[in-house]
């Protein structure tokens, strides 16, 4: 896995950095990116020392995965770089969140929904991440309908700079001196201040106003209502958050905290927990759940967790594993040969199974030769290792065709326009029948980490005809196409239009 960090030496970016190594991700490359300022300085990773790049034109060429830990201004600047050189992008910054194609995730609780990526994830406002790491649970027990919640956020997550401001205001009183104010609306020591973020009209500020906008599209609760306060307090690591929660239905003390303790990434701490117990680690501690005294629907929950890590380095990293364990690897053979081996993010849809499908015609393009000199009919393979193509190359005639053409294209960018057309237009010369040499066997090599997505997976492969094994950690589904467009269209189409069957297989086992 080539694996690419923008902002590496901030206190994000070295934590993600950490976080890899704690986690022993296979890491073949590790590109460290950040300002001028630092380009050319040395940071440890696994015993070797990287070079730290500035961003320029080209950097992120060769890349997987892209973890952003940088201004939105810049998060801005540098997303359609990433894109363009083919990486996923896991953004820190809060530039994209309600971006409507954007998914915004947190592994344990939406974690399907990064599936959906179009090349950019978002990852949540550290204190929305800890808070709706302790409330998840209880919202998958009755659906919640407000939220009332008080943050108490430690320096840190103001950067570096709130670090050293809290340190040298504690220096200067203890010296007498005075105290100096930059990076917080007042001093910080010995103080708590009701005041991050910009003000808004309603009185809010914009960090209070992220609780109540990232939870509904993370829950998928458009309605859900959220009144928040978030207060900096001089705590150096760790945030902590009060919060009453009112669910549809009644929920007791056991049974929030049965939920609660059977999350992942959650601690049911019978004690009171404090920043300092949750500080440098991954786990959000949950106490203090009581009834709330004012609605019989209400909990009153009390949780902390580390804002660096959890809050953002790590939920990054987590986002990228979760990918990982999704990958789909898809292989052609034709005659016992690899023509094609192609990694890719499986995700459950018919469109998306489809598409899966029409892998196959990434070897589909006629030679330069045979489009001179040999008839239209004949295919010739070109062999593709690693989807190594040049993509730009494959439609260049595509504005020239009609809406329904740039439609099928627009989903299987890469069959042949001209074989779309024919088959659009129900041409007689494609419904000859095939020889067996004109075969070509797909297998989609797919790894899950949920008993549950192996299950869905094989239902939904064999109505479309494949054949699935066990091997190891991965279902491996295998089936016979023919090297014809025109049978591959046909088949993608008959795929997308079991809708009704598919959603049953989704609905059977909650795959949204």
């Amino acid at each position: 896995m080539r694996i690419g960090i923008v902002g590496a030496t901030g206190a994000v970016g070295r934590q993600m950095i950490t976080c890899l190594e704690e986690r022993k991700i296979d890491v073949e490359e590790l590109r460290l990116f950040a300002s001028s300022r630092s380009a050319g300085k040395k940071i440890s990773y696994l015993n070797q020392e990287i070079t730290i790049q500035e961003v320029v034109e080209g950097c992120f060429d060769g890349l997987d995965y892209v973890l952003g830990a940088v201004s939105n201004a810049l998060s801005k600047e540098y997303r359609p770089m990433i894109e363009k050189a083919g990486a996923v992008y896991i953004d820190n910054s809060s530039a994209f969140r309600m971006e409507e194609d954007v998914p915004l995730v947190v592994p344990q609780i939406n974690g399907e929904d990064a599936l959906r990526h179009h090349g950019t994830i978002a990852n949540p406002n550290c204190s929305t991440i800890i808070t709706l790491m302790a409330l998840a649970p209880i919202c998958r027990l009755s659906k919640i309908k407000s939220i009332n919640a008080c943050t108490y956020q430690a320096v840190s997550g103001a950067g570096m700079h709130g670090i050293e401001e809290l340190e040298n205001q504690c220096e200067a009183i203890r010296n007498h001196e005075e105290v100096e104010v930059h990076t917080f609306p007042s001093q910080i020591a010995y103080n708590v201040i009701a005041d991050i973020g910009s003000m808004l009209e309603n009185g809010y500020t914009t960090e209070e106003m992220k609780m109540q906008n990232e939870g509904r599209k993370i829950l998928h609760l458009p309605e859900l209502k959220v009144t928040c306060t978030c207060v900096r307090v001089p705590v150096y690591r760790s945030h902590s958050i009060s919060a009453t929660v009112v669910c549809e239905n009644h929920i007791s003390i056991a049974e929030a905290e049965k939920a609660i303790d059977a999350f992942e990434g959650d601690v049911l701490y019978k004690g009171v927990p404090t920043p300092l117990l949750t500080t440098d680690q991954d786990l959000v501690y949950v106490g203090r759940i009581r009834e709330d005294l004012t609605n019989e629907n209400g909990l009153v929950i009390w949780c902390c967790g580390d804002q660096i890590r959890k809050g953002a380095a790590s939920n990054a990293v987590e986002i990228m594993e979760y990918l990982m364990k999704h990958e789909c690897v898809t292989i052609l053979e034709y005659k016992g040969e690899k023509i094609m081996s192609r990694k890719s993010i499986l995700a459950f849809s018919a469109i998306a199974l489809a598409a899966a499908s029409a892998l196959a015609a990434y070897t589909l393009k006629k030679s330069k030769k045979a489009q001179e000199n040999e008839d239209d009919d004949e295919i010739h393979f070109i062999k593709i290792e690693d989807g190594d193509v040049d993509e730009k190359k494959v439609n260049p005639s595509f504005e020239e065709k009609s809406d329904e053409v740039k439609e099928v294209a627009s989903v299987y960018p890469y069959l042949d326009l001209d074989f779309i057309e024919k088959i659009l237009n129900k041409n007689d010369e494609f419904n000859s029948s095939y020889e067996e040499d004109s075969l070509v066997t797909v297998m989609h090599h797919v790894r899950f980490a949920i008993a549950e997505e192996r299950k869905a997976f094989e239902e939904i492969m064999g109505l479309s005809g494949y054949e699935t094994t066990t091997q190891d950690d991965k279902v491996v589904a295998t089936r016979k196409f023919f090297t014809q467009p025109g049978a591959i269209i046909s088949d993608i189409l008959n795929v997308a239009n079991q809708t009704n069957a598919l959603q049953g297989v989704y609905e059977k086992y909650d795959i949204r």
